[in-house]
Formats: C-alpha cells, structure tokens, sequence
C-alpha cells in the first residue's frame, strides 16, 4: 500500500482494482480446498501418499522453488522500476521474471517427462492424481503470470504508457503463483502424513 493523499491528510492506495483482489482471493481459495482435500486424502491413505512422495524428484522441486523465489525479486524490482518512471530497467527486470518462468516450466515439463517415462501417470493412484492437478492448474497460472509480465515489459521497453492497474496486476499475480508454489513443495514434496 502506498500512503497518498492532499495537505497533511494521508489516505491509503489499495493495489490494482478492488475486484482484481475478489479473483486473487477466489483462486487462493480454491487452491486451499485442494490443500484440505489433498491433506484429508493423505491422512486416508499415508502409504500410498509417502510412496508416491518419494517418487518425486526432490532436486527440480527444489530449483523449481528458487527459481521463483528469484522470479519474485526480479519481478518485485521491475514493477518498482515501472511504477517510478524508470520504464528501461524495469523492462529488463520483468524480463528476467518471464525468464524464470521459462525456466520454471522447462524443469516441470523434465519432471513430468520423468513421471511418465516410468509408467507414472494421474491414474496410477490418488497421490499422482493430485500431484498432476495441482501441479498442472499451477503452470497455467504461471503461464497467465508470464503472460502479464511480457505484456508490462513490451510496453515498458518501447516506452508506451504502462497503466498502473496493469503494472501492480502483474505483479501481484506473480507473487500469488510463487505463493502458491511455495505451498505446493510444502505439502507434496515435503510433508509427510499428519498424526
């Protein structure tokens, strides 16, 4: 939030529309109902969970969170850039975010590739049925991320007016999907089953 206001008066700037906020919180609602659902299932079932965790590649987990941890400081330091007029560097810096994103979605294709070549698929049990839904409606969200940020660069980098709204909504869908993410390697990659 940014403190605004006329005279000695401050008010306070929300980010982005008010509605924009109402589609952020639905999305993150409907990924904590997958986490309830994920957790309760695995409480069900904690050897099928605990097998089919170990069959992840723990190490593209792993650079797939630090790729996006860097994709939320680059991306952070470009909407600044862009929201202070500095339109060159801040290009670059959302360019570097759509770069993560790229790699973020070549590891995810590598893994998946690996689940299939050893016969894993979203039907082998409930475990991977989760693992592939969440994972999968995940990347889409990365790709609308990347989207949105390629939009802000282009018109960043050829000196076009960016519109507020369209600067802060990049950047808050990216910091959602890195949340998202972060909450992902939580409880597939990492958690085991629940006393």
């Amino acid at each position: 939030m940014t403190l605004t206001g006329r005279g000695d008066t401050p008010t306070r700037e929300v980010p982005v529309e008010p509605g924009f906020w109402l589609l952020v919180l639905g999305d993150m609602t409907m990924f904590a109902v997958f986490f309830g659902s994920f957790l309760i299932e695995q409480r069900n079932d904690p050897a099928v969970f605990g097998a089919g965790r170990s069959d992840l590649n723990q190490l593209i987990g792993t650079a797939n969170t630090v790729v996006l941890l860097t994709g939320s400081l680059v991306v952070a330091l470009g909407v600044k850039a862009v929201l202070d007029g500095r339109h060159e560097i801040g290009s670059r810096y959302l360019l570097a975010g759509v770069g993560c994103a790229g790699l973020f979605t070549a590891l995810k294709a590598v893994e998946y590739l690996q689940k299939l070549d050893a016969g894993i698929t979203p039907a082998t049990d409930t475990f991977f049925t989760y693992y592939f839904a969440l994972t999968g409606i995940h990347l889409v969200h990365v790709l609308i991320a990347t989207g949105l940020l390629w939009h802000v660069a282009q018109r960043a980098r050829r000196g076009h007016a960016v519109g507020r709204p369209w600067v802060q909504a990049a950047g808050v869908v990216w910091h959602a999907v890195d949340i998202i993410w972060l909450l992902l390697f939580a409880v597939i990659y990492l958690a085991g089953p629940l006393a």
